[in-house]
């Protein structure tokens, strides 16, 4: 597919377009965006700006998916452009018109990620974290979202193992809106590397991750040819939960990897990638 992505994209808007009553275009529609990021990233957001009057009229028909799909990438489209209201206003639609769906799930979330990472307000945040909780009580993306409540993680990890050694139900936060119970299995018992988050971004990205054991570690990006672009993190770390920002005010649009390497004590390592997208 990726050594002829305009065929491809031809096949999957072909789908989309003369048979978007079935599922078939729900799925085309996934693997359209996927060639579109990898090859053509403008036209991601081009394509999906017609879709609520195209397909968000009639909720029982099978297209009315097609414009559920292409709620997030629309959203992606107004951070990318710097239009931080608009992309809020389109994840609160999200969140409205289809609730209980993982893409309402995540327009929370990365509802809650904005108003810490680009406006500071915790507030808001606590706010976006109380709505997320009473829809998904029992979702593990609550760990997530408590942890970055706070401005340093691990410090948060310490509380946590206080306050999970303290029989009463201790407030962890000066705000007072997370409670012992909320948090008592946040516990680093594994390596993990997180998706950033803005992802499309411009001009900076947070990528957070987590290592169980003291060792060192190294974070590193990369481009699409395998080319080093910068070591984001080498040094030796404690056990606890990490976050690291990537700025790139000097890098072009297109798609880049981002790879942790971790060498820890008793022999334990840990390696893995993922992959993000800048948009100018």
């Amino acid at each position: 597919m990726n050594n002829k992505p305009g065929k491809a994209s031809e096949v999957f808007s072909k789908i989309i377009n003369e048979y978007p009553e079935t599922k078939e275009a729900v799925f085309a529609f996934s693997w359209l965006m996927r060639c579109f990021y990898e090859n053509e990233v403008d036209t991601a957001y081009n394509y999906v700006s017609g879709f609520e009057k195209k397909y968000g009229v009639d909720k029982n028909k099978e297209s009315y998916g097609l414009y559920e799909a292409s709620l997030p990438v629309l959203a992606a489209s107004y951070f990318a452009q710097g239009d931080n209201d608009n992309g809020l206003a389109t994840y609160d639609k999200i969140v409205k018109e289809f609730p209980g769906t993982e893409n309402a799930k995540y327009s929370l979330y990365n509802k809650l990620l904005y108003y810490i990472n680009n406006e500071g307000d915790i507030s808001k945040a606590n706010t976006v974290y109380a709505q997320l909780k009473s829809s998904y009580p029992n979702d593990p993306v609550l760990v997530d979202a408590l942890i970055l409540l706070v401005n340093n993680p691990t410090e948060m990890l310490k509380q946590v193992t206080l306050a999970q050694q303290n029989s009463s139900n201790k407030k962890l936060n000066k705000d007072g809106n997370i409670q012992k119970s909320d948090v008592d299995n946040i516990v680093v018992k594994e390596f993990a590397l997180e998706q950033n988050y803005p992802n499309p971004f411009n001009p900076s990205t947070i990528i957070q991750y987590q290592i169980p054991i003291n060792g060192n570690v190294k974070i590193t990006v990369y481009d699409v040819l395998g080319r080093k672009v910068e070591d984001l993190v080498n040094e030796y770390q404690g056990m606890g939960i990490y976050r690291v920002t990537f700025n790139v005010d000097n890098l072009s649009s297109g798609v880049y990897y981002y790879s942790i390497f971790v060498d820890g004590a008793g022999g334990r390592k840990f390696i893995n990638t993922k992959k993000m997208m800048i948009l100018k």
